[in-house]
Order: structure tokens, then sequence, then C-alpha cells
């Protein structure tokens, strides 16, 4: 009988052991998640009227729930472009397109946010690119 009950005891404990608990650190989905931009290349230049093509691959563990795309002034958080896509996917292709209507030159940054999971994980990266 003290088996028995020593047994459930340490059953308990190691189920205890591996629940959440408020305040635990949550792991970071974020580090296992990668984007990585095909198009534009970094530093491109484009003149007015080109057709910026954005590409991206973004991979994770497990299911991305989207993403947003954007286009803004480096330094600026005024949006030239956006768009959101609500997709589901361990694997999401990016495939947007902006054309440059800007009569003065400036330095712009594409940036695309995954949005990795329902409490609101983000992965962001950018890259930038020249408008002349």
């Amino acid at each position: 009988m003290k088996r028995i009950t020593s047994l459930s005891i340490a059953a308990l404990l190691s189920c205890a052991a591996c629940t959440k608990h408020p305040g635990d650190a949550l792991e970071p989905a974020t580090a296992e998640a990668t984007l990585v931009f095909a198009q534009p290349l970094a530093g491109a230049v484009y003149q007015r009227g080109d057709s910026v093509r954005i590409a991206a691959t973004a991979i994770a563990p497990a299911t991305i729930h989207g993403y947003d795309v954007e286009i803004h002034a480096v330094g600026d958080t005024t949006r030239l472009f956006y768009t959101h896509v609500h997709d589901h996917n361990d694997t999401l292709l990016v495939r947007q397109a902006w054309a440059d209507t800007l009569s003065t030159a400036r330095n712009l940054e594409v940036q695309v946010t995954l949005v990795l999971d329902h409490e609101g994980t983000q992965l962001k990266r950018s890259v930038a690119f020249r408008s002349e």
C-alpha cells in the first residue's frame, strides 16, 4: 500500500512540474521560425514606375497564421504600401508587388511580419532599398 501511495504522489508531482504556471516564460517560437527574402535585394535601386517585387519564404515548426507586408521610408512609420494575408501553413511564400510612384528619392524598407500563433508572437524581418 505504501508503494502505491508513493508512486501516486510521485506521478502527481511530475505532472505538476510539467504544467504551465502563471508567470512561466514561454519558449520563443521566433527562435525556430525563419523568414528569408529573395526580393528585393538589399540596396537595390528602383526608378519611378518600376514594380518592386516582394518575395520571401517563411518556414516555422508549427502553423504560421498569416503575415503583413509594408513599405515605408527608413526612419518613418508612414506606410506607402500595406497588405495583410491570412493564411495557415508551416511554410508560406510571400509574393506581393508595389508600383513605385514616388516623385522624390528616398531610402525605403520593406518589412514582413509573420504571425506565429494566437498569442501574438511575431517574427519581423526587413530589407532596405532605394527609390530614385
